[in-house]
């Protein structure tokens, strides 16, 4: 079967894997809410799978802290823990200025150009204020540069905090100011970088997340506490 040549092969995802994805997607943009029961049952049937790949994708959810399993009564979606995100946060800081530095040496022009682009479109997005996909833009950008890093171990860290982190991002990027600093923090990144000043630019990522920090934290504390007293009247 005359086929043409295949650069890079397809990986198969297994069942596991798939629905593993979707429940993450839905946790993380808030479908599935805070608090909200998984029935196994109405998740076989939206899969369209047995039970064991459902119960294996809640174990890995667990294992990422954004389920909690209460033997013989239920499995619900974590809550949003303030204080548990600050501490996400602070780790996450230190650590995305490691991956600077380590990545520092491997960056090249056309890494630079890429992550241009990404922060152009980054920028139209906020102004057509596409949430998801100004989720998704300043994810990419981040994870770039961690990627670059060659840190396998700093890598699978980072994107275990990041999964926390991106339900705050759902919370706060549809605040004009949010996605404005943002650009403007990640144009100074990129240019710190341009001129090969990797303390200058150590300094500013860690200006950066410790910004989002605090007021991403303020405004979901915000936005949470005026849900729960809504749900409260209720």
């Amino acid at each position: 079967m005359p086929l043409p040549k295949q650069e890079n092969k397809v990986h198969k995802k297994s069942t596991k894997e798939i629905v593993y994805n979707e429940l993450l997607d839905l946790i993380i943009k808030g479908t599935l809410k805070p608090g909200e029961k998984l029935n196994e049952t109405e998740l076989t049937e939206y899969f369209g799978v047995s039970r064991t790949p459902i119960r294996e994708a809640i174990q890995l959810l667990k294992e990422v802290k954004l389920v909690k399993i209460i033997p013989g009564q239920s499995t619900i979606v974590e809550a949003i823990n303030l204080k548990d995100m600050d501490d996400c946060y602070l780790v996450l800081t230190n650590l995305q200025v490691f991956a600077i530095e380590s990545a520092f040496p491997n960056i090249r022009e056309e890494d630079i150009e890429y992550l241009n682009i990404l922060l152009d479109n980054f920028n139209i997005a906020s102004k057509k204020e596409s949430l998801q996909e100004v989720v998704k833009l300043d994810n990419d950008f981040h994870d770039y540069l961690v990627e670059l890093s060659n840190n396998s171990y700093l890598i699978d860290i980072i994107n275990m905090l990041q999964l926390h982190v991106t339900r705050l991002k759902y919370l706060y990027f549809d605040d004009e100011d949010m996605r404005r600093f943002s650009i403007d923090e990640h144009r100074k990144i990129l240019d710190l970088l341009e001129k090969n000043n990797i303390e200058k630019t150590k300094d500013m990522m860690y200006k950066h997340w410790e910004r989002v920090r605090k007021t991403s934290l303020k405004i979901a504390d915000s936005k949470l506490n005026s849900k729960n007293n809504k749900e409260d009247k209720k």
